[in-house]
């Protein structure tokens, strides 16, 4: 009976945690059936009228957008990419295990002529923006680079194994590879160009393994996408620039807008996700595909975004509404207040009494005051405790509180520099004194974690937007259940707290990324203002309790 109500609890957590956003099935504007398999590439005819599909059921097929109907089907290989011409004349298509490229008439469905050089599998081709040479890549690492008019062989560059292929908006061409090692080495993402055969850059994504990579239209950034998330990247240097919010979902591909404004990705439980670039902000969540949604494409105006389904094998379109031009608000009259008063902490030596340490079921903390600075390190441990995707890390963290500001303050501004300095997910808070500290130390507050801005209880589907931002100056002002973020005066994002009118706890909250890593964190330049803050405060470290679980049930000592 005891391993029966055991495994009864572990399946109630793995529910919630693992369970789906409540997004309902919604209707699309259109649909295409007619593939009986999954459904690997998708893609739009530049001027929008055509949309090809090619299928592992050895099917390649041509819709007209407008009329929703299927035009041609065509017999092709299982595996490769699809491609049109910039001028829509010519549907390029990799033909996998066949070793060859077909390029296809798309109005008529009748074959033009077929490359038949590449030695090994060809899984990816590209047409230059001018329309003048169509690339090919083979599983051997070979590029070819044909004329697509004429079917001349122009030239052939080595690059790496299974190569992807982009070609720039100035006509020059960059291959890309992606390198899954196993647990637990982080996922690698190499860029070379193509004609020097030069490295450019790598980036190790946040993730446990990528499936996909996509470069926005102007080449300006890239997107990175797998378990764990997506992340933007500067496609120019390999900088991070932001990862996306909704984490720890398992995505499969990202597709960019034409403008490159809006970034769209296909994951786990049929959902597709729609972000901001410019803000990072989360636009919308649509309930497209069950169980999972797989390839997805946007029209040339952006206004439509097809999507296939792993298991459904329809491919379905949506009207998709761009967003809005960002314009930074004025900041709250309260701010301009004669009586407005300031604390600010300088983590002197006298707060923190120079040195604590305690032992947490999630983690064993330490952290000092040293040179006016808050140093805070945590190590994790894993072993002998309920571990679901490391979660639970959000449940026993360590919170810093200060107190030196009114209860129930309906106006406040807090600012304050972090740096996380390894894998740790730091950041500040702003909310009510949670009843159970020990279960949910977070509702209802926002954080800054990982540089990303977002709400702590991310699977109830009402996190805010969050954006990537340096930390080295960030200004929180909440205004009557409204927040305004600003990095060193420069207007990020706001949103509304949907529940929260008023505050009476502010915060730091440090835990590491990951089971078994060490997190390293610095605070500096903390100051809370408002209408009545007092002259001086305290620092509380909590939770005070040491905290085990058994298999899912939290018991305090």
């Amino acid at each position: 009976m005891r391993i029966f109500l055991a495994l009864l609890t572990i399946l109630v957590v793995v529910s919630y945690f693992y369970s789906p956003n409540s997004v309902a099935q919604e209707v699309p504007d259109a649909t295409f059936k007619g593939h009986a398999d999954l459904i690997y590439s998708i893609t739009f005819s530049p001027d929008g009228d055509l949309l090809a599909s090619k299928s592992r059921d050895g099917s390649l097929k041509i819709w007209d957008v407008h009329n929703e109907q299927l035009m041609h089907t065509i017999n092709t290989s299982r595996r490769g990419a699809i491609a049109f011409s910039p001028d829509s004349s010519i549907l390029a298509s990799a033909e996998g295990t066949d070793k060859v490229v077909n390029l296809w008439n798309p109005n008529t469905g009748d074959l033009l002529r077929t490359f038949e050089e590449h030695l090994a599998d060809v899984s990816s081709v590209a047409f230059s923006p001018d329309g003048d040479i169509l690339a090919s890549g083979s599983a051997d690492g070979w590029v070819r680079l044909w004329n697509p008019h004429t079917g001349e062989l122009l030239k052939t560059h080595r690059s790496i194994e299974d190569v992807s292929i982009v070609f720039r908006n100035d006509g020059s061409i960059m291959t890309y590879d992606v390198n899954n090692p196993p647990f637990p080495n982080s996922p690698i993402i190499s860029v070379w160009e193509l004609e020097t055969t030069e490295l450019l850059y790598t980036v190790e994504p946040d993730v446990d393994e990528v499936f996909g990579v996509t470069f926005s239209p102007d080449r300006g950034i890239l997107a990175s996408a797998g378990w764990g998330g997506v992340d933007l990247w500067d496609a120019n240097t390999g900088e991070l620039i932001r990862p996306l919010p909704i984490r720890r979902q398992v995505f499969f591909r990202t597709t960019f807008s034409p403008d490159g404004r809006i970034l769209a990705g296909s994951r786990d439980f049929g959902v597709i996700e729609i972000w901001d670039t410019e803000t990072g902000s989360h636009l919308r969540s649509i309930s497209a595909h069950k169980p999972e949604a797989y390839a997805i494409a946007f029209s040339p105006d952006g206004q439509i975004l097809a999507t296939t389904g792993a298991n459904d094998y329809l491919i379905r379109l949506w009207r998709i509404t761009p967003p809005d031009e960002v314009e930074a608000p004025e900041p709250p009259d309260f701010l301009k207040d004669k009586n407005l008063q300031t604390w600010i902490e300088d983590f002197d030596e006298g707060h923190l009494k120079s040195w604590t340490k305690r032992e947490l079921q999630r983690e064993r903390v330490t952290w000092k005051t040293k040179n006016g600075q808050l140093h805070v390190r945590t190590v994790a441990w894993c072993n002998q405790r309920l571990n679901l995707g490391d979660q639970l890390a959000q449940k026993t963290n360590y919170t810093f509180r200060f107190t030196a500001f009114p209860i129930d303050a309906e106006q406040l501004s807090v600012k304050l520099s972090i740096h996380s300095t390894r894998n740790a997910n730091v950041g500040i808070f702003m909310g009510k004194n949670p009843h159970d500290d020990l279960v949910h130390p977070l509702d209802n507050a926002y954080q800054f974690a990982n540089h990303r801005l977002g709400d702590p209880e991310v699977f109830r589907g009402t996190a805010p937007p969050e954006i990537g931002i340096n930390l080295d100056e960030i200004e929180v002002i909440f205004d009557r259940g409204h927040f305004y973020v600003y990095s060193q005066d420069e207007y990020i994002t706001d949103f509304d707290s949907r529940t929260l009118n008023s505050i009476d706890l502010v915060g730091i909250v440090v835990f590491p990324q990951k089971c078994s890593s060490i997190a390293e964190a610095t605070v500096d330049n903390f100051e809370i203002s408002g209408l009545s803050i007092l002259d001086g405060g305290n620092l509380d470290v909590h939770p005070k309790n040491r905290v085990t679980v058994l298999w899912g049930n939290l018991k305090q000592h």
